[in-house]
């Protein structure tokens, strides 16, 4: 499939990316029907707030004419006329999408298709996720430290979110605690805990570990290891690993927050070290697809009996699922965690972890006490 891409909106790009659909881009009214004629794209995706002097309602019934078009709708005008000339033409995708609406109108059959799509429907990636094996294997630990938890995600899923709130419930149980940010490029750590400038360690830390880190006063038991983002650390394997040994023989528990873009190298050692690997998922569609694309390509380095699947910011009114995430992450998800926004700001506004003071919250401390809660094989008939 081929995508003529007429829009300037990120997320429906990535999306794009992460099923492997061809795309190219224009960016002016004006381009739109040339490139469709030189291009044949199967399908056009078209933003109202494209600029360019062309009306749109005459652009889109001519590029009818020629491909599927999905348009992406944001100030457009919502009176009859111009809804009903509009739905004659091409498929209305609303400003608060979810990208199991978008793979639909990709790939099933919608108002405006005046000429057939010239070659088979490519195969929705959710398909994908349905046929993975639902277990994979992994290899045996080398380097493993009992009392490190490693928090991964590939996506933007709360990531950070889990590995603050799992350290300040270990804190606040009575645990002594490091928590070791290595997502050197965001340095949120310091945002969700309200650390000030000035205290970030992570690169001392990593030339001499015995260098103290900073101790926090809610909950006391914290102490955390954070890059200074004008200066972000060079992370090099050797001394994280001497790093994480030593916080490990001095801490109840050890939790360290992965980068998104997590360099083979580093996750090699990290997985083989981590006694518990928490992946955190959400229930956007695109993500899960770009998580279980990646969980595919690391599955040498990840030993399933020791992963917890975390599923963020649940809600019951999304058409994915919690049995969605299980499907990408290929392991029965345990701790599910709810979407509260309001505490979730108050607690950024306080620099308090909102797993401190929201009983919804407080189901991340339960990570650490049941071993049996690690890598449950789901069923392989999807």
């Amino acid at each position: 499939m081929k995508v003529l891409l007429a829009c300037n909106n990120r997320d429906i790009s990535d999306f794009l990316e992460s099923v492997r659909v061809e795309y190219s881009t224009v960016t002016e009214r004006e381009k739109v029907i040339p490139s469709v004629i030189s291009e044949r794209p199967d399908v056009l995706i078209i933003e109202d707030t494209l600029p360019g002097r062309t009306d749109m309602l005459e652009l889109l019934q001519e590029a009818a004419g020629y491909t599927r078009v999905i348009l992406h709708v944001d100030r457009f005008e919502n009176d009859e006329v111009t809804l009903r000339c509009v739905k004659q033409n091409c498929a209305i995708l609303p400003r608060n999408f979810n990208f199991a609406e978008l793979e639909r109108m990709l790939f099933g059959n919608y108002p405006g298709v005046l000429n057939p799509v010239r070659e088979p429907a490519q195969k929705p990636a959710a398909n994908n996720i349905r046929s993975f094996p639902s277990r994979l294997p992994g290899r045996k630990s080398k380097h493993l430290l009992p009392n490190l938890v490693v928090v991964y995600s590939p996506v933007s899923a709360g990531k950070t979110f889990t590995a603050v709130n799992l350290a300040a419930c270990a804190a606040q149980s009575g645990r002594s605690v490091a928590l070791v940010d290595l997502d050197v490029s965001q340095s949120s750590c310091a945002l969700w805990l309200n650390v000030p400038p000035g205290r970030e360690v992570l690169a001392q830390a990593l030339s001499d570990p015995g260098t103290p880190g900073y101790q926090l006063q809610m909950p006391s038991g914290l102490t955390v290891y954070l890059p200074a983002p004008e200066r972000p650390p060079v992370i090099d394997r050797e001394r994280l690993a001497i790093l994480l040994g030593s916080l490990s023989q001095r801490s109840n528990l050890v939790v360290v927050d992965t980068p998104r873009d997590l360099d083979p190298v580093l996750a090699s050692y990290l997985f083989s070290a981590a006694s518990k690997i928490v992946v955190v998922a959400d229930l956007d569609y695109a993500r899960l697809i770009i998580l279980h694309g990646k969980l595919k390509t690391l599955k040498n380095l990840i030993d399933y009996n020791r992963v917890v699947l975390v599923a963020n910011r649940v809600t019951t009114n999304k058409k994915v699922t919690v049995s969605d995430v299980e499907r990408a992450g290929m392991v029965k998800c345990r701790y599910v965690i709810p979407d509260v926004p309001a505490p979730v700001l108050e607690g950024i506004y306080a620099g308090k972890p909102p797993a401190l003071f929201v009983p919804e919250l407080k189901v991340l401390g339960g990570l650490l006490e049941d071993e049996q809660k690690c890598g449950t094989e789901i069923s392989a008939t999807f």
